[in-house]
């Protein structure tokens, strides 16, 4: 779900801030001279957490020349999604796991980070792009783009292969090197559902939000009492996911919300996306792509364990994501592109599914949310 665009796209248009760029990157950069950096642009196709551009360098290295592409990933300073913005915390998962060198999880290099926003006016991370593309959410990708243009049999695939990636997600020992990103929290459920207990309240802010607080009594009343402890993703869709020319999985990024839990979480989050893209934004889903029901067997058998019942971590990440949303909407009505009397933030898609899934009052999705989120039903949003 991204906001509407912002008005200052100043990383592409700054010469500026261009300069400061290339100086930081040949002093990051070993023995990197002479750096020039060309056909910057900011990506629009996904994403909300942070400002990400696409650039190509080019520079000199011993009196070799040398040329490649980068992503930059840009804090948006003061209208954070999450209280604890941190890029190094990315970038450490993203370095682990590509020092690995895991075939099955390729993700980024890590280019280097600077925290200070003295070079462009904000924090950021600069890593390296991988091929391939995602698949969109602007446009849906259930209206246009290069999943609808494929025949249903090969749409079916490239679904298998995010979902057979997200079980190789899981299925990386987090002992080796990963064993803080719990946040100083206890590595399990637990840990993990008190992070977003604490996401709520920090969000919220004194607001009234029924809604979320009937979510976290049910999360305290049901947990379960066997959940596993797995690396999460985090921001499992395959909006995040690069997929090469024959559908195969080039790439997993954006790894701001990893944690410890059961895949459980992830998978859910998956499922949620996929409903919110079709249903969600009343559009017919595509032939090919598996419904809920296939999409788990095939988390399943990639996993070679079943999951079991789903509905305790429906509620976990809708009420996530509630909470996302609700951000998204502060952060709208402070760049004064949404009143601020707007309900988006209390009545949106997950807050709906939320109530419903708790069985309270029904929600409605209010056109303040789709202000918000644009307008995902037809091929021009």
């Amino acid at each position: 779900m991204s906001p509407k665009p912002r008005t200052s796209e100043r990383l592409a248009v700054s010469g500026l801030a261009e300069q400061a760029l290339a100086t930081w990157f040949a002093n990051v950069v070993p023995h990197a001279e002479n750096v020039v950096i060309h056909d910057t642009a900011i990506a629009r196709a996904a994403g909300s957490s942070a400002e990400t551009s696409f650039m190509d360098m080019s520079w000199t290295e011993r009196g070799r020349a040398m040329r490649d592409s980068f992503v930059l990933r840009r804090q948006i300073v003061g209208h954070d999604l999450l209280p604890e913005p941190e890029l190094s915390f990315q970038a450490t998962i993203m370095t682990v796991l590509s020092q690995r060198g895991d075939a099955r999880v390729r993700v980024p290099k890590v280019i280097g980070i600077e925290p200070t926003g003295d070079v462009i006016g904000a924090p950021f991370l600069l890593m390296e792009r991988l091929p391939g593309r995602i698949v969109p959410q602007s446009p849906n990708y259930n209206v246009a783009g290069w999943v609808h243009a494929l025949d249903p049999a090969a749409r079916g695939r490239v679904w298998a292969n995010g979902l057979q990636s997200l079980a190789a997600v899981h299925a990386l020992d987090w002992t080796e090197g990963l064993e803080r990103i719990g946040r100083g929290r206890p590595s399990n459920l637990r840990g993990y559902a008190g992070w977003v207990r604490d996401l709520v309240r920090w969000a919220v802010n004194g607001r009234d939000h029924p809604v979320s607080a009937a979510a976290i009594d049910y999360l305290e009343r049901h947990m379960p009492d066997d959940a596993r402890t797995q690396l999460l993703w985090g921001d499992a869709t395959p909006a995040n996911m690069l997929f090469d020319q024959g559908g195969q999985v080039s790439g997993i990024i954006d790894w701001e919300m990893a944690a410890l839990a059961p895949g459980e979480v992830d998978l859910a989050w998956w499922l949620m996306f996929d409903e919110l893209f079709s249903a969600g934004f009343g559009v017919p889903r595509l032939a090919g792509l598996p419904d809920r029901a296939q999409s788990i067997a095939i988390y399943c058998e990639a996993a070679g364990r079943d999951v079991g019942d789903m509905r305790y971590y429906d509620v976990l990440v809708h009420l996530r994501m509630a909470m996302v949303a609700l951000r998204i909407a502060d952060r709208n009505v402070a760049m004064g592109q949404l009143a601020a009397d707007n309900d988006a933030w209390l009545r949106n898609p997950f807050t709906a599914a939320l109530s419903d899934l708790l069985g309270l009052a029904p929600v409605v999705a209010g056109a303040d949310f789709y202000a918000v989120a644009g307008d995902r039903r037809s091929a021009g949003s």
